[in-house]
């Protein structure tokens, strides 16, 4: 349960491509009323409008649907988060950076094969890249150089931020035997996240505004989070164990 971020930009279609990128039959994995939402969007003249928001939408609509069902086998969830990836990382090749965004999230979810957190911090960085249009095309190779560790420093710090909101959602969900994580832990995790935060040397003034952001996009994902903590769950404690180990590495990555 990490750092998702869904965007659903469906506004405009742009940036049209090949037909073939999307298969109908992954449609029927959605839930019906993002099926119909997307059919009413990209869907047009008996076509598919293969945008990349469209591509976006259907990769990570399709991956929350195997997040949530936990009915469903490992076999599946695997095949269906390959799915998602492959949809994904053709939106984010093509310049989608909501697409970016989605894989970080993605990579950072320990119940699948593809968890890796360097990759997830790589993603945020792309994502953070097309932002602020920090790399542009007449760029030299020296200054790539000089903002590469500020950059990379700047997605670990957001994926600090969205580790430790979570660990403060398990523990204001722990209760007694039925505990995700104690006093104890968070305290040393938020120790640990204050020394990230100086590390990362980043403004106050920007740190909030990162802050900010990262809420509003684990909005939708961490009242998911809550919603499952409410009937406690053993896993739900070791995954709390993990996203302390991951704020660890990252400290240790940036120290």
């Amino acid at each position: 349960m990490k750092h998702i971020i869904i965007f659903l930009f469906f506004f405009l279609i742009t940036d049209f491509l090949i037909a073939e990128e999307i298969n109908k039959k992954d449609l029927d994995i959605l839930k019906e009323e993002d099926k119909a939402l997307f059919l009413s969007k990209c869907f047009v003249k008996k076509e598919y409008l293969n945008s990349l928001r469209c591509i976006n939408f259907l990769g990570i609509k399709t991956f929350l649907v195997a997040y949530k069902d936990e009915t469903i086998t490992k076999e599946i969830f695997e095949e269906i988060t390959r799915k998602s990836v492959k949809y994904l990382k053709y939106s984010a090749s093509k310049g989608n950076k909501e697409s970016y965004l989605n894989l970080g999230w993605i990579f950072s979810v320990n119940k699948s094969s593809f968890y890796n957190l360097n990759k997830s911090a790589e993603f945020y960085k792309k994502a953070y890249l097309k932002e602020t249009n920090i790399i542009k095309n007449n760029i030299k190779e020296s200054k790539i150089k000089k903002n590469k560790t500020t950059n990379l420093s700047y997605s670990y710090t957001k994926l600090s931020i969205a580790l430790i909101e979570k660990l403060e959602i398990y523990f204001s969900y722990s209760e007694g035997e039925k505990s995700y994580i104690n006093s104890k832990e968070l305290k040393e995790a938020n120790i640990i996240y204050d020394k990230i935060i100086s590390i990362s040397n980043i403004k106050k003034k920007d740190l909030n505004k990162i802050k900010k952001k990262v809420k509003n996009d684990n909005k939708l994902i961490l009242s998911f989070l809550k919603d499952d903590l409410k009937v406690y769950n053993k896993k739900y404690k070791d995954d709390a164990n993990l996203v302390l180990e991951k704020l660890k590495r990252i400290y240790i990555k940036l120290n």
